[in-house]
Parts: structure tokens; C-alpha cells; sequence
């Protein structure tokens, strides 16, 4: 951004790059990219680094370590619907059928 207040022209060979990289945000929460440690090495660059919600920088080893672990074990998706006998989710659930 300039001393105006505006931020500068996107060069017009970057659109797409642009759009690649939106359809990969969240780049680690989307399984169909991969999920090994083998996968996110080959989505990131050697010097890869990144800024967590709390402001601090996590390099690409640990991000590495973290996305490995997060990994190897299955997400639990399981929930449990109480019973609704004759109430509005039970009318919800026929209106939906």
C-alpha cells in the first residue's frame, strides 16, 4: 500500500495463483490435498513459516510436528440425538423426509 491509502494493482499474470491459493485456504484443513507429513512437505516451501491467531510465528518444522499428530489419529464424528417423540424436530425431521 502507498502513502494514498491504496493498495497496488494485482499484476495481471497473478489471478490465477490468487484463486489456487483461495481454493486451498484453509491449505490444512482439507483432507483431499492429503493428510501425511509427506503431503504438507510437498504444499510447502523449505522456508515455510506461518502466524497463528495469536500473533506468533510457527516455522515449518513445527508446523509439520503438529499437522502429523493432528493426523494420525481418526476424528471421532459421532453424535448423539436424543429421542424428540412429538416435538417440533420430530415435525421437522417428517416435513424434510
Amino acid at each position: 500500500m502507498d502513502d494514498s491509502g491504496t493498495p497496488p494493482a494485482t499484476e495481471a499474470r497473478l489471478p490465477p495463483v490468487l484463486e489456487a491459493l483461495a481454493a486451498r485456504e484453509p491449505l490444512f484443513h482439507r483432507p483431499e490435498y492429503g493428510t501425511a507429513r509427506a503431503d504438507f512437505e510437498r504444499m510447502t516451501a523449505p522456508d515455510f513459516w506461518e502466524v497463528g491467531a495469536s500473533g506468533r510465528r510457527y516455522g515449518r518444522a513445527h508446523v509439520l510436528d503438529v499437522l502429523e499428530e493432528r493426523f494420525s489419529r481418526p476424528v471421532a464424528e459421532e453424535r448423539e440425538v436424543p429421542h424428540h417423540r412429538g416435538t417440533a424436530v420430530q415435525a421437522a425431521a417428517k416435513a424434510t423426509a
